[in-house]
C-alpha cells in the first residue's frame, strides 16, 4: 500500500512472502505488479538488462523507480577541522 502511495506499481518481493499477498485487499493487489524472487541473482536479472540498468518506459503502465546520485540524502554529520 505504501508503494502505491509513493507511485510505485512494480514490487520485487522474496518468494517466501508470496503467502502474505492474501493480507493485501484484492482491489490494491490488482494495481501492483508483484515479482517474486528467490535470491539477489533474480533481482539483478530483473533490474539489469544487457548489463545496463533497466529503466521503465514512460508510456508503460508499470514503472520501476531508481535512485539517482543527486537523490541521495546528504550527510548531516559535520566535518572535523584540524587545527
Amino acid at each position: 500500500m505504501a508503494a502505491l502511495r509513493a507511485g510505485i506499481n512494480t514490487v520485487l518481493a522474496p518468494d517466501r512472502n508470496r503467502k502474505d499477498l492474501e493480507d493485501i485487499p484484492p482491489n490494491l493487489r490488482k494495481k501492483i505488479k508483484f515479482i517474486f524472487v528467490k535470491d539477489a541473482r533474480d533481482v539483478l536479472k530483473i533490474a539489469l538488462k544487457d548489463g545496463k540498468l533497466a529503466r521503465a518506459k514512460k508510456d508503460k503502465k508499470t514503472s520501476v523507480k531508481t535512485a539517482r546520485k543527486k537523490d541521495k540524502p546528504k550527510s548531516t554529520a559535520k566535518k572535523s577541522v584540524r587545527r
